[in-house]
């Protein structure tokens, strides 16, 4: 909840982008280590079957690009289990 708030609290102050979204990965449009954070909630890795494994690579590459830290999850399937994407995605960066 607290995490919430603070999320929240952000999204509303004006003149102050604390909180930005994208859809895509190249280029997101913003200069090298501009946030502290990067979060990729589910397209990475629960759609195993519809993404190429350089889409991949080039979104968590960006993500690092922009961002002191880059996190990603879930790293599994939708129906399930490890995604058979993920060893060849770490192995590659």
């Amino acid at each position: 909840m607290a995490a919430m708030r603070w999320f929240l609290a952000g999204i509303s102050r004006r003149g102050r982008r604390r909180h930005v979204t994208s859809t895509g990965y190249s280029p997101l449009g913003f200069c090298g280590d501009e946030f502290d954070l990067a979060l990729c909630l589910h397209i990475l890795f629960t759609y195993s079957d519809q993404l190429s494994v350089d889409f991949r690579v080039a979104a968590i590459e960006e993500m690092c690009r922009v961002a002191a830290e880059a996190r990603v999850f879930p790293l599994l399937k939708s129906y399930g289990g490890p995604s058979p994407y993920l060893k060849l995605v770490v192995d590659l960066l």
